[in-house]
């Protein structure tokens, strides 16, 4: 009875082993496919729940800036911190960004970031 214990608990273990192969990398990857789903989906309040997310990557966040065109996103996406100042520098010379021309928190950020 208790060798058919220890081969079960045996087999169950090395089954384990097995399942286990995923690294950070396979986690990373993962992660990465959600957040081109997120910033892609066709509702605005998904797309705007990715950019206002802290854990966000930075090229997810440079992808959805470049094709963007809901005003609450994009305005998520400006004053998320992980958006490097050179992309909101090209976004303020594109025509989308006269949208902000009266939005006094965005500017105020903006130039705080870019002098900062």
């Amino acid at each position: 009875m208790s060798n058919s214990l220890l081969n079960a608990v045996t087999a169950s273990k090395k089954d384990s082993k097995s399942n286990s192969t995923k690294n950070p990398a396979f986690y990373n990857r993962e992660l990465r496919q959600f957040e081109r789903e997120m910033i892609g989906h066709e509702n605005p309040i998904v797309r705007e729940a990715a950019a206002s997310n802290p854990h966000c990557s930075t090229g997810s966040l440079v992808a959805q800036l470049a094709v963007e065109t809901d005003i609450t996103v994009l305005r998520s996406l400006l004053l998320h911190p992980n958006i490097p100042v050179k992309y909101i520098v090209a976004f303020a010379s594109s025509d989308a960004a006269g949208q902000f021309d009266d939005d006094h928190e965005v500017i105020d950020t903006l130039v705080t970031r870019i002098n900062g």
